[in-house]
């Protein structure tokens, strides 16, 4: 048998040390070779290859033949790997509970930047989980797809969702979508852009990489004053994309100041810097 050079750093990541997940590997390889074996297969001390293998043993990931020469053989990975998953689930259940327990003084009202898409992504939907009256949206396509279950479970709850979307194919049912008027023009905004406030308690901001989906810039805040705030304006922008699409023709920065603020046109000048643009 043999074993892909990816598999030792796959055993890795499930928490197993650089020479249990070499010793693990090596063992399926060579059933029922001994410690000094191992060791020597993968060139490790046989202190530190003893050491890994009793851990594995442990683990429940090796069984030991107690003959008149210790032998080893593994748990074969379709018995092994489910168990370790039912464990993990196990103890991140017992973690929540047990962090629940420890509670909250109170609400922290603060900002944090993330930086992690996935990150990004599981704090929308747990905003969109929380959501017991409203949720409210500005989504380009992409984070659009990303929402639309957890959307549409709140819809289903009773929780009423609406916002402006930039694809026409973007709806929910039973939540309002309107179309942006300017949605042709997504490719002037330097990303894919994800705004989301619930309840006007919760907000988050984010802006994609609209190539590889890296964060470029991701704020999330549960002050009840800022979430009020950007609640107020994408209402706003969902009702006059809705009710009065004839005067979003226009720049409105270029009606009340004469041209767009030098702010905006940093930002995009700084994400087409950054795109080597």
């Amino acid at each position: 048998m043999t074993t892909a050079p990816a598999a030792p750093g796959a055993l890795m990541k499930l928490g197993f040390s650089e020479t249990e997940a070499e010793t693990y590997c090596q063992l399926l390889r060579t059933p029922g070779a001994t410690g000094y074996g191992v060791a020597q297969a993968i060139k490790k001390s046989q202190a530190n290859v003893y050491s890994a293998l009793s851990s594995l043993t442990a683990k429940g990931a090796v069984a030991v033949d107690q003959g008149s020469v210790r032998a080893y053989r593994v748990v074969p990975p379709a018995e092994l790997l489910p168990r370790l998953s039912r464990e993990y689930e196990a103890s991140c259940a017992a973690a929540e509970n047990a962090l629940a327990r420890l509670g909250q003084s109170g609400q922290d009202a603060g900002v944090y930047q993330i930086k992690n898409p996935a990150q990004v992504y599981d704090r929308a939907n747990a905003m969109c989980a929380r959501a017991s009256e409203s949720i409210a949206f500005q989504l380009f396509h992409s984070p659009f797809a990303r929402l639309r279950e957890a959307m549409n479970d709140a819809v289903a709850r009773g929780v009423g969702v609406a916002g402006v979307t930039f694809s026409p194919g973007d709806r929910l049912d039973g939540g309002e979508c309107v179309l942006a008027v300017k949605a042709s023009r997504t490719e002037l905004w330097p990303g894919d852009q994800l705004t989301l406030v619930t309840d006007a308690r919760e907000a988050l901001v984010a802006l994609f990489d609209r190539k590889a989906g890296d964060v470029l810039h991701a704020f999330y805040t549960d002050s009840t004053y800022l979430a009020s705030l950007l609640h107020a304006a994408v209402v706003d922008a969902t009702i006059l994309n809705r009710d009065a699409p004839e005067k979003l023709d226009r720049s409105f920065n270029k009606m009340l100041f004469n041209g767009v603020p030098s702010g905006f046109l940093a930002l995009v000048a700084e994400e087409k810097t950054k795109a080597g643009q």
